[in-house]
């Protein structure tokens, strides 16, 4: 059985987080508590280039 994952995150107008589903919980190890107020940008992990193919 394959687990797929629907990733929802709302913003307010200044890009602050104002909910995120279970999605995100799961997939970023992130609470919601931690999240909300915070920038979409806490996701980022510096880890992955940013050249496309």
């Amino acid at each position: 059985m394959t687990k797929t994952y629907s990733w929802i995150l709302i913003t307010d107008e200044n890009a602050n987080i104002l909910y995120a589903n279970k999605s995100v919980e799961e997939i970023t190890k992130y609470k919601l508590h931690e999240l909300i107020g915070k920038n979409p940008r806490i996701f980022k992990s510096g880890c992955h280039s940013n050249k496309q193919k």
